[in-house]
C-alpha cells in the first residue's frame, strides 16, 4: 500500500477532522435519490434520468453483476464516451464492493489490453458502436489472452444489465450484505498515463473521494443541491471530467449534463446555455477555445456562476477572458489522478491568488517542497511538491515498482512538479521535473512514443519533446536522427504510429530531422534544449 496504512488511529484522526465518515458513495447517492426522487439527476446526448429512475438503473446493474458472479474486490471496467452509463456502472460496482475501472473512449488495443491485463478485470462494458468503431470486436480480438476477463457487455438500454430485478427477495438479502463494507476499502480507479509508457491505474477508497468531493471541493466551489453542472472534459478516465461535475452532483442531489465528446467550442457553449448550467468543469485547452470562439459573445451565461479548472495550468489571460465574457468566477484545484489533490483556490480569493496560483492547502491535506535529496527547502525556496492526506490514493494497482518510484517516506507522493509557496501560503507551480507533455490536459508519455517509433527502419535515434501551443498548452514534436541514406516524412511517421494502434492525441504533430541531439555530461538527451530550439523556430515562423 503506497498510502500510510489505514489503521484505526488514522481512520479516527480523519474522522475527528471531519473529512472521513462511515458512508459509502452508493449510500450517499441512494440517500440523495430518495430525498429528490423526481428531480433530474443526469443527462447525456441520448437520454435523461430522474433520481428515482437512475437509482433503479444502478440497482438493476448491480443485480446483473451479482448474477454474473461478481463479488467484492472484483474488477469491473467500462470504456464509454461521456454517457450516463459511466456513473451508473460505477455506483453499481460501489454497491457490491467491486472495483470500478473507467477507461478513455479513444484508447485502443494497446492501452485497453494493458489495463485489462494489469488489473485482472472480470467484466468490461463497452458501446456496441460509437462513431463507427466496433468496441466489442476490439476487445474480443484479444480476449483470449486475458485469463481473468469473463464477460464483454455491449451497452444497450434494453440489454440484460438494464432488466428488472427478477428475484426481489434475493436482491434484498444481498443488499443487506453489501451494506456492511468499510468506506476505507479501495473501490475506485482513476487512470493516468503519467510519465511511463502505458496508462497506470491508481486506487481510491470511498473515503478518499468523499474527502475530496464533499469536504474539500464542495465548500471551495460552493456546490449545493440547487446546482446544475456541465462537464466538457472527458469523464471516461474517472478524473477531472467525472468526479467534480458528475459524481459530486449525484452524491448531494444536484443535476449534471455531459457533453458526449468535445468537437469544438460552439457545441460546448450551446450546451452550457441550453442546460442552464450553474457551474462547468473543463481543462485549460477547452477554456482557451471557448473564449476564442465568436459564439461566446452570442451565448447567454445568466445561470453560470463558477467555472472549475483542473488538469493543467490555466493561462492568466484566458482566466480573465472567461470571467469577463461569462460573468463567472474561475476556481482551480491542483493535484494528480494517481496521487491526490492537496490544494485549491477559493471563490472569494483576491484575483491574483485565485487566477495566478494553485491555491492553499485544503483541510486534511499536507504538502512539502523538497530538493533532489528530499530535504525540505528553505522558506520561500523552490522545490518538488510532495503531498499526502485524506484524499490521496492507495497507489498503483499491481505495480509495486511504480509505487516505489512515486511514493517516499511515510506516504508522501512525489509529484514531479516544482513549486513555490508565497508569503500568503499559496502554492505556485513553476515547472515540472517529470518528462511529460500535457496536451490539452491529456498526458503524453514521450517514452511510449519513442519506444514505438525507434522500431522504424529509417530511425537511428528519437527524442519526443514538448513544443508550445497557444490553445493546447503543449504539443509533441518528434526529433529524429536518421540512419545513413534513409529518409522520413511527417506523413510516413504518423502512418507508422497509427498502424500500431496508438491513440491519436499521442501522435507527434511536427517532425524535425537532426544530425545529433544536445546531451548532458552524463550523455542524456537534453529535451529542454530541444524544446527551447523548437520554441524559437516557431516564433520565427510566426513572425515571417
Amino acid at each position: 500500500m503506497a498510502q500510510r496504512e489505514v489503521t484505526a488511529e488514522l481512520d479516527q484522526y480523519y474522522k475527528d477532522m471531519g473529512v472521513w465518515g462511515d458512508d459509502t458513495l452508493y449510500q450517499l447517492f441512494e440517500a440523495a435519490a430518495k430525498k429528490y426522487p423526481n428531480k433530474n439527476a443526469t443527462n447525456d446526448a441520448r437520454y435523461s434520468r430522474s433520481y428515482s429512475e437512475y437509482l433503479d438503473d444502478v440497482q438493476r446493474c448491480a443485480w446483473f453483476l451479482h448474477k454474473k458472479g461478481v463479488t467484492a474486490g472484483d474488477l469491473i471496467a467500462i470504456q464509454v464516451p461521456n454517457w450516463n452509463e459511466l456513473a451508473m456502472v460505477h455506483l453499481a460496482c460501489n454497491l457490491i464492493g467491486a472495483v470500478f475501472l473507467p477507461m478513455h473512449a479513444d484508447w485502443r488495443e494497446k492501452e485497453i489490453s494493458h489495463l485489462l491485463s494489469v488489473t485482472k478485470t472480470k467484466v468490461i462494458f463497452v458501446p456496441k458502436v460509437f462513431r463507427g468503431f466496433d468496441y466489442p470486436a476490439m476487445v474480443n480480438s484479444f480476449k483470449t489472452s486475458l485469463i481473468d476477463l469473463q464477460e464483454v457487455v455491449a451497452i444497450d438500454r434494453q440489454g440484460e444489465y438494464s432488466q428488472a430485478i427478477d428475484d426481489p427477495a434475493a436482491f434484498a438479502a444481498a443488499y443487506q450484505q453489501w451494506q456492511k463494507r468499510s468506506p476505507n476499502e479501495p473501490t475506485n480507479i482513476m487512470v493516468s498515463s503519467g510519465t511511463t509508457s502505458l496508462p497506470k491505474p491508481s486506487l481510491w477508497s470511498d473515503n478518499n473521494q468523499i474527502a475530496l468531493l464533499l469536504k474539500q471541493y464542495l465548500p471551495q466551489m460552493q456546490v449545493t443541491p440547487e446546482d446544475h453542472a456541465v462537464t466538457l472534459a472527458p469523464a471516461s478516465t474517472g478524473a477531472t471530467g467525472y468526479v467534480f461535475p458528475v459524481l459530486l452532483p449525484l452524491l448531494i442531489g444536484a443535476s449534471c449534463t455531459l457533453l458526449e465528446r468535445w468537437s469544438g467550442a460552439e457545441e460546448a457553449l450551446e450546451l452550457i446555455e441550453k442546460s442552464n448550467a450553474t457551474y462547468a468543469v473543463a481543462v485549460p485547452a477547452q477554456m482557451t477555445m471557448l473564449v476564442a470562439s465568436e459564439k461566446v459573445k452570442q451565448t447567454s451565461f445568466d445561470k453560470l456562476s463558477r467555472f472549475g479548472n483542473a488538469g493543467a495550468p490555466l493561462p492568466m489571460e484566458t482566466a480573465l477572458q472567461i470571467e469577463k465574457l461569462m460573468g463567472c468566477k474561475i476556481q482551480t484545484i491542483y493535484g494528480a489522478t494517481d496521487g491526490g489533490v492537496p490544494v485549491g483556490t477559493l471563490l472569494d480569493d483576491p484575483d491574483d491568488k485565485r487566477l495566478g496560483t494553485a491555491g492553499v492547502v485544503m483541510k486534511g491535506e499536507e504538502i512539502r517542497l523538497v530538493d533532489d535529496d528530499y530535504n525540505d527547502v528553505a522558506e520561500g525556496g523552490r522545490g518538488e511538491v510532495l503531498m499526502r492526506g485524506a484524499n490521496k490514493s492507495y497507489g498503483y494497482l499491481n505495480s509495486p515498482a511504480d509505487n516505489a518510484a512515486a511514493w517516499i517516506g511515510d506516504g508522501w507522493y512525489a509529484t514531479g512538479d516544482l513549486g513555490e509557496i508565497d508569503p500568503g501560503n499559496y502554492l505556485r507551480i513553476v515547472g515540472r521535473k517529470k518528462d511529460m507533455i500535457i496536451r490539452g490536459g491529456q498526458n503524453i508519455s514521450p517514452l511510449e512514443v519513442e519506444e514505438m517509433l525507434i522500431e522504424h527502419n529509417a530511425i537511428a535515434d528519437i527524442a519526443i519533446a514538448a513544443m508550445p501551443d497557444k490553445i493546447l498548452g503543449e504539443r509533441a514534436c518528434a526529433f529524429v536522427v536518421l540512419k545513413e541514406g534513409q529518409s522520413l516524412s511527417f506523413d510516413e511517421m504518423v502512418a507508422f504510429l497509427s498502424s500500431r494502434k496508438m491513440a491519436k492525441y499521442k501522435l507527434p504533430e511536427r517532425l524535425e530531422i537532426r544530425d545529433s541531439f544536445p546531451t548532458s555530461a552524463g550523455g542524456k538527451t537534453q529535451k529542454g534544449v530541444l524544446t527551447e530550439e523548437i520554441s524559437k523556430q516557431l516564433a520565427r515562423e510566426a513572425s515571417a
